[in-house]
């Protein structure tokens, strides 16, 4: 189960990190545009618009890549305290709550896009891109961050069950090269 877990984790990673990647290559693309045509005397005015639709872009698969790696919501705290078991409780209680409240979020935000689908309107003058095609990323974001969330959970339950608390390694040890926890919970 955990290898099932890992892959749709990983596969839904790559996509967000694509995602992320293609925005801000796209805003600094954007920008060198404006910045080269500025001593050419050319405005380019659909610069603007276009850079703030890719910063909530990039905002929103950064949201489910920091969901994905435990870092979006958790109670930092309390998760140095626990010991592996109630830690992992802990865990998998924030990542439902995370998760209902993300879909919760992403209903109303399907509500919202679809309400202002009939109007059309353009994101800009300059950019003719309907805008709801910018606002469809936040019902999208928030779908992403439920499904990490929902995999967390099952990462905390599978742990419960089987006793390998190895996912709920603290992420600074990690970053610090300390990859195991003992039966006590503190990183070796």
């Amino acid at each position: 189960m955990k290898r099932v877990i890992d892959r749709v984790s990983a596969v839904l990673m790559a996509f967000e990190k694509a995602v992320m990647l293609a925005a801000l290559l796209g805003m600094l693309v954007a920008v060198a545009v404006a910045i080269g045509a500025r001593p050419l005397g050319i405005d380019v005015p659909w610069v603007t618009p276009l850079v703030l639709a890719l910063m909530i872009v990039s905002t929103f698969a950064g949201a489910a890549l920091a969901t994905a790696t435990r870092r979006h919501i958790s109670m930092d705290l309390m998760s140095k305290l626990l010991k592996n078991a109630p830690r992992a409780v802990v865990s998998m209680l924030t990542s439902l709550l995370g998760a209902a409240l993300s879909t919760a979020l992403a209903i109303a935000g399907g509500h919202w896009v679809k309400a202002n689908m009939e109007f059309d309107d353009p994101i800009s003058l300059a950019l003719k891109v309907p805008d709801w095609w910018l606002q469809a990323v936040v019902p999208a974001g928030f779908v992403l961050c439920a499904l990490h969330f929902v995999l967390n959970a099952l990462l905390d339950g599978r742990a419960l069950a089987t006793g390998d608390y190895s996912h709920l390694v603290d992420q600074s040890a990690a970053a610090h090269g300390v990859t195991s926890m003992p039966a006590g919970g503190a990183p070796q």
